[in-house]
Order: C-alpha cells, then structure tokens, then sequence
C-alpha cells in the first residue's frame, strides 16, 4: 500500500486491523525509528478509538512530511476518559516549556486533538529513587558538544544508597578554556569509554529514579541528545535543585552550586567534577526533601 492508502485508511477510522497486522508481521524487528516489540498494542488502539481519525490521520502526515522535525516534543500521557484520548505535557518546577513541545500542542489543537500542560508538585516519598547527576562537556551546546564525564548519586529517603561515575570519550577535542575549568584533559579521556559503552549501565542506575541535577535542563538535555544519538529513548520524570532552593529557601543572591554550598556548609572541594557536584547536589535535594517532608506533615494535619 502507498503513503496516501494508508493516510486514507486511517482517516476512515479502519486502520487499527492494518496497523495489527503489520506489528505482528514485524514483531521483534528493529526499523530505522523503532523496535516493534516497543509497541503498546492497547495504547494504540485507544488513541484510534478515541480521537477523531481524521485528525490522527492530520498529523502522521505531517510526520511524513517533516519527520525530522516532527519527530519528537509530543506531550508525556495519554488521558482516556470516558472513551475520549486528551494529552498532557507534563511541567514540573523548573521544567520550562521547549519551543517544539509547545509547536506539538498547538499541532494537536488545530487538528482538533485536546492538548494541554499540567503543572504537578512532586511529594516527597521516601521509598522513591532520586538519581542526582551532574555532567561535564565540551561546552554547552547540547546538540553540538558532548559529554565528558557524569557522576551520579542515588539517593533515598534522604540517604546516599550508591553512586556511579564514568569519564567519557567526546570523540572530539576539549576546548582549553573548558579544560581550565573542569581539569578534564583530552588525555585523560583518550582511552575513557564512548557514550554508546555506558548507556546501558547508566540507565540499569537510573532505574526507577527520578532524573534529578542543579540546573535540569542543561543536564538531561544533554543525556538526552547522546541517547538519541545512539537511538535510544530517554525519558525520566525531573527535578531541579536549582529552582527546588529558589521555591523553598527563597532570598539568596545567587544559586549557583558554588555560593549555595558556601552558605549551607556543603563540601565543594572538586567542583566542576561530576561525581562531586552530584554530591553536593544530593545535600541540595535532601535539604529540599525536608522541607517537601514538613509541608506534607502540615496539610496532613
């Protein structure tokens, strides 16, 4: 079948036996976009059940078109209610909106698919994994420059569990003045391990946690982009400690890592070092947990 008979298959609302005979016939088989054992047979035929077709059918074609630049920034959940599917951007503090995500929405919403953000306040639990991380990189472009090194520290209920640190080959040179900074020299990651050698370590420490870091978004987009680099998904609920101080310790001149670990006695003695500012961001977060801890007793009360 071409493009078009597909389209028109999907716009008439009788694409759903096709798109199941495909997954079966392809099962087990990667593609150049994705695995299909990857796919959520039941996710699937709840989005054709409950959006209009012809709106579904709307944007794969805009997919076909542009799938570059169509290929990401669409929302984090699928709602099914009473048979209707909406979507949901989800925004924590200190998770802004990206221009694509926003592009995605408004997408969406002329084809007359309910988009929309949601704003959650995460509660502390103590069970939960929170998997502080910091990286260093050859600068900070995240669609350009690359990682050098990460340093991960899982931590729950308020305690240090384990930790993880790898220095990493950029496959290109570091910049002098990044070298200054960090001390991170283009000898000393000559022989580290590409990206592609830890990633599937990283993401068995990653786990079930919560992607957490001083300053989210310059960290997990970077860890994004080298995931998507290799091919791979990387998606983890976030936390940013940067904007967590701001809400709860609110009336400092700064909070950059260096001057907030000056005034709460925090150890900073290798900094721009990943294993220590995760360190050092692990003590940021506890400090936000405890206040998350007190507000919760309070409305309980």
């Amino acid at each position: 079948m071409t493009i078009d008979e597909k389209l028109a298959a999907i716009a008439s609302g009788a694409s759903l036996p096709l798109i199941l005979r495909t997954v079966a016939a392809k099962w087990g088989r990667p593609n150049g976009i994705f695995s299909w054992d990857h796919v959520q047979v039941e996710a699937l035929r709840a989005l054709l059940e409950g959006c209009d077709p012809i709106a579904i059918a709307s944007i794969v074609r805009s997919m076909c078109d542009d799938f570059r630049g169509m290929r990401d920034g669409f929302p984090d959940l699928m709602l099914v209610q009473d048979g209707k599917a909406s979507f949901v951007e989800v925004k924590a503090e200190g998770d802004v909106i990206r221009r694509n995500q926003l592009t995605r929405l408004r997408q969406l919403g002329a084809a007359g698919i309910m988009a929309e953000i949601g704003r959650v306040d995460y509660r502390f639990d103590p069970e939960q994994d929170y998997v502080v991380v910091d990286i260093e990189t050859t600068g900070s472009w995240s669609n350009g420059d690359r990682i050098t090194e990460i340093g991960a520290v899982k931590v729950r209920n308020h305690c240090v569990v384990d930790e993880w640190h790898s220095l990493i080959n950029p496959q290109r040179s570091i910049p002098a003045k990044i070298v200054q900074l960090t001390g991170i020299t283009n000898e000393m990651v000559r022989d580290a391990p590409l990206f592609a050698e830890v990633a599937d370590r990283f993401m068995e420490f990653m786990g079930d946690g919560i992607f957490v870091a001083h300053n989210v978004s310059f960290d997990y987009g970077f860890m994004s982009y080298e995931f998507d680099r290799i091919e791979r998904r990387f998606r983890f609920p976030k936390l940013c400690t940067c904007a967590g101080m701001r809400r709860r310790y609110p009336g400092h001149k700064s909070y950059g890592l260096g001057r907030l670990c000056e005034i709460y006695g925090i150890s900073l003695d290798n900094h721009h070092r990943a294993l220590c500012d995760a360190r050092a961001s692990a003590q940021l977060l506890n400090l936000i947990n405890k206040k998350r801890s007190e507000e919760g007793y309070r409305e309980a009360a």
